[in-house]
């Protein structure tokens, strides 16, 4: 009987003690070391002829504690999440340099129309480029607002789905994962060999105030760095369209901005947003 008690409170010792382990790792401070990794900058937007270059990269505010990439299993989540976009299937894909997805052009000159890279470490990367909108009368192209949220909103959705946790394990008792987030804009679109051309922002709605003559621009380290450092995967998406919006229109002189925001979110929120939750179903459901 004793030898029978002491084996239970030894067992109550092994499994509280980790769980007191386990929640103490929890509470320790992101060491935001993942994103960085990959070298995000802004030389990842560089535009080429006709095309206006975004890039989106996401990554766990602290590293994955336990290493191993199932690179089948990442090939199977990238073609239920990325319908259609990536047709010939990955361009490589192993253990140690993640998965990597990528489409060129047909020409001679083969540049890059849009590239997906699944990281071991964590790390999301989605670069795609956007058919700016002519604006008559103007040397400017357009922006189109709600292609500017289609990889954001792609990638938050697969971290915030089942799709990303099978793939990198959710450490026990973490409630909620934090991410760090880069995202640029290429700040021009290179028109001819000798012709760059700046870019306005279109909005489906309300618009926001113009600056008469400030160029596009894009921060080297990108828009929203600081407030999409660290956002909780329970926060909501609007939330999240807000501040990468907000910033991008800042850094670009367009301010009393808020009506017109609103007014993308709710066009997201119609179409968009319905259309990318339908990608993120985990795989055979």
């Amino acid at each position: 009987m004793v030898s029978g008690l002491t084996t239970a409170l030894v067992g109550s010792a092994i499994k509280w003690g980790g769980t007191l382990l386990a929640k103490a790792r929890s509470r320790l401070p992101d060491d935001h070391t993942a994103l960085l990794r990959g070298g995000a900058g802004i030389n990842a937007v560089s535009s080429f002829q006709g095309l206006i270059p975004i890039f989106v990269a996401c990554a766990p505010s602290r590293h994955l504690r336990k290493s191993g990439f199932d690179p089948d299993l990442a090939n199977e989540i990238v073609e239920a999440q990325f319908l259609g976009m990536y047709p010939d299937g990955p361009d490589f894909s192993t253990p140690v340099q993640g998965s990597r997805y990528q489409v060129n052009t047909d020409d001679q000159l083969h540049y890059m129309l849009r590239r997906t890279w699944i990281c071991p470490d964590g790390r999301v990367d989605l670069y795609i480029t956007v058919d700016p909108t002519p604006l008559e009368g103007a040397t400017e192209v357009g922006l189109p607002i709600l292609e500017v949220l289609r990889p954001l909103l792609l990638l938050l959705f697969l971290i915030q789905s089942g799709n990303y946790d099978r793939l990198f394990k959710r450490p026990r008792h973490c409630l909620r994962r934090r991410f760090d987030w880069f995202f640029a804009v290429s700040g021009d679109v290179q028109m001819t060999d000798s012709q760059r051309a700046f870019w306005i922002p279109q909005f489906p709605g309300r618009s926001a105030r113009r600056p008469v003559s400030q160029p596009s621009f894009c921060p080297s380290e990108g828009f929203g760095f600081r407030e999409l450092r660290g956002w909780s995967t329970r926060k909501s998406w609007e939330d999240f369209s807000r501040i990468a919006l907000r910033s991008l229109l800042q850094y670009n002189g367009y301010h009393d901005n808020d009506g017109a925001i609103d007014d993308v979110i709710i066009e997201a929120g119609k179409k968009l947003v319905p259309e990318l939750r339908q990608q993120t179903r985990p795989p055979n459901t």
